[in-house]
């Protein structure tokens, strides 16, 4: 099958590109066929109105570098942040000059964004809708409309599948099914990554409204330069830039996490001597978008420490099962096993071994 016309210009730095696509959409005179549609939709979007206004893509203004910048007639900015296969921060749409400036987060997903921006943020779901819904004269370049149509639907479509099954609103035939009918695209290892930090970044969300017991601190990381004391635990982290899969990985610095935790009764012998109790569960996925419905294993649950002493006794127990040289613990996951509501079980359950949750859910 000849590859989408998209998939063959977009090589290279794929969030320029995909800013460079949206800069010309928004252009009313572009070779598109659009006219003024996608701007008019664009604007009513985001509760803005504007008639004059200029386009420009990576464009220094205070307080950053602006993916696309458009400057109205009577002075106002606004300010597209664009993330497509990286995770954004909060910072980056907080740093900007805010006189006359509205900052517009635009990502593949929601969840490119932290959560507290989600609400605002204009999705690539929403743009291939507008497209999908719109008409279009014959212009020079309006095939390009329909490719790009058509290569946002499979890119994005293999992410809310997974969605509808691990919340058990579709079983794994129906997104086989539905995989199959789209376009095959180039998939490497940082789309991987990205596929499986959306589960997770999805997955925490049910934890949060589902199981409060496991939601384990609030911190980052422990920085000995900038703390001088650990906290109890760090939040669940979730980690895509490093090599291998993306992982979701919370730290505990000490027996008990008040309100939350403890060591069980058990296991509080093998501490007493311990300098640096720290323990950490750590969830991975091996899957992407083009093998949601391998036969093979999805991912593994662990359970790791760095103290040789704790390991010895936790080894010696054979209690677990013993996976690497830092993890002392892992079960392997199935299909079945990422589904949210078996996934929260699982990590409560495989927890259980070590902890005991005071406020379980």
């Amino acid at each position: 099958m000849d590859r989408n016309i998209i998939q063959i210009l977009k090589s290279g730095n794929q969030e320029l590109f995909y800013s460079s696509f949206i800069a010309w959409l928004l252009e009313p005179t572009g070779e598109h066929g659009l006219s003024s549609q996608f701007p008019q939709w664009f604007f009513n979007k985001i509760g803005e109105k504007f008639d004059n206004f200029i386009v420009e893509t990576e464009k220094s203004i205070k307080g950053g570098r602006a993916d696309i910048l458009i400057t109205t007639d009577d002075g106002r900015r606004i300010v597209i942040e664009n993330k497509t296969k990286s995770i954004g921060t909060n910072e980056q749409l907080t740093n900007y000059d805010s006189e006359n400036v509205i900052i517009i987060p635009l990502g593949l997903v929601a969840e490119n964004f932290p959560v507290e921006q989600r609400n605002r943020v204009v999705t690539y779901s929403d743009i291939n809708k507008f497209l999908i819904d719109s008409s279009y004269k014959n212009e020079p370049l309006s095939v390009l409309i329909n490719h790009f149509s058509t290569y946002l639907d499979s890119l994005l479509s293999p992410f809310d599948l997974m969605h509808k099954y691990c919340n058990k609103e579709i079983d794994l035939k129906r997104v086989e099914k539905s995989l199959l009918k789209l376009t095959p695209i180039t998939i490497n290892d940082n789309d991987r990554r990205f596929f499986q930090a959306i589960y997770f970044e999805r997955l925490l969300a049910y934890i949060s409204s589902n199981a409060q017991g496991l939601i384990l601190g609030t911190s980052g990381y422990y920085n000995k330069k900038e703390h001088s004391k650990k906290p109890y635990a760090t939040k669940w982290n979730i980690e895509k830039n490093l090599q291998g899969p993306a992982f979701m990985e919370a730290i505990i610095y000490f027996n008990e996490v008040p309100g939350v935790l403890k060591v069980s009764k058990k296991w509080e012998a093998i501490f007493e001597n311990v300098e640096s109790p720290d323990m950490s569960p750590r969830l991975e996925l091996w899957i992407g978008p083009n093998n949601i419905c391998s036969e093979n294993d999805f991912g593994v649950f662990q359970i790791g420490c760095w103290d040789n002493d704790l390991k010895k006794a936790f080894n010696s127990s054979r209690m677990f099962n013993k996976r690497g040289s830092r993890n002392f613990h892992y079960k392997i996951l199935t299909a079945e096993d990422i589904i949210y509501q078996n996934m929260t079980e699982i990590i409560l359950h495989e927890m259980s071994k070590i902890w005991e949750f005071l406020d379980p859910a």
